[in-house]
């Protein structure tokens, strides 16, 4: 009887750690792929947020905000303004980090962005009936 459950136990860690090995093999090539596709989005965040027309329009809603804060009670106006600072000064420093041309040089860096370079799947009608 002791012998059985040697065996049992034996077994079920050979095919535990059996298991857990393929489990990582498998989980780190999935980490792989999932990382190389965060990249490339990554990426394309990084040229969205450098374009000019984004910069401009971060810039005017920040004007807005703050002209517009000045409605608001006090302390709420300042945190509000102090919001508006931060995402200017942040998309400002996102501009200045992108030294390297990109795009197609038609000032806009998004234009020889495929929805394939996304990872993205266009819609069909197969799929989405509603398309």
């Amino acid at each position: 009887m002791k012998i059985v459950k040697i065996r049992t136990v034996l077994v079920a860690g050979l095919a535990g750690g059996v298991g857990y090995v393929l489990g990582t093999r498998a989980g780190r090539t999935r980490f792989d792929e999932l990382k190389v596709q965060a990249d490339k989005l990554r990426a394309q965040a990084e040229k969205l947020a450098s374009s000019p027309k984004v910069q401009e329009t971060v810039g005017n809603v920040a004007g807005l905000v703050k002209e517009n804060a000045a409605k608001l009670p006090d302390p709420v106006a300042d945190v509000v303004t102090k919001a508006a600072d931060s995402v200017t000064e942040a998309a400002a420093s996102v501009g200045a980090e992108d030294s390297e041309p990109t795009g197609t040089g038609d000032g806009d860096p998004l234009s020889g962005v495929t929805v394939e370079d996304a990872g993205a799947v266009e819609p069909d009608s197969e799929h989405n009936p509603g398309v």
